[in-house]
């Protein structure tokens, strides 16, 4: 088990889970992570909902859409230009270092 494991089982094991993402795959956690900055959480989780609808909480079809599309989608959190570019960078990232594969991500291990 990496190193960012072995914290979190710990303070899963300590505090219990926090139902904070209930439901929610780590993509859709991670795509919160990015919107969530600046802004309130109500907003995000409407944009989130949104994502869903159109069936776009996938990394390729996140990298797929226009700029101006996915701006559109989130403009409601604020700084939608810098968080498109984040949004596809993360999406670049995890396709090109890490096969598409979030797994992959979190199989990675941490530096000490």
């Amino acid at each position: 088990m990496n190193r960012s494991n072995t914290i979190y089982q710990t303070l899963v094991n300590e505090w219990g889970h926090q139902k904070w993402w209930n439901n929610s795959s780590k993509f859709e956690i991670m795509i919160g992570a990015i919107l969530t900055q600046n802004t309130s959480w109500e907003r995000v989780e409407k944009v989130i909902e949104i994502l869903k609808k159109k069936k776009l909480l996938e990394i390729q079809l996140l990298l797929n859409l226009s700029n101006d599309e996915l701006e559109k989608i989130i403009k409601p959190v604020g700084f939608y230009r810098q968080k498109t570019i984040y949004l596809k960078e993360m999406c670049k990232t995890l396709t090109h270092k890490f096969d598409g594969s979030i797994e992959n991500l979190f199989k990675t291990e941490t530096s000490r």
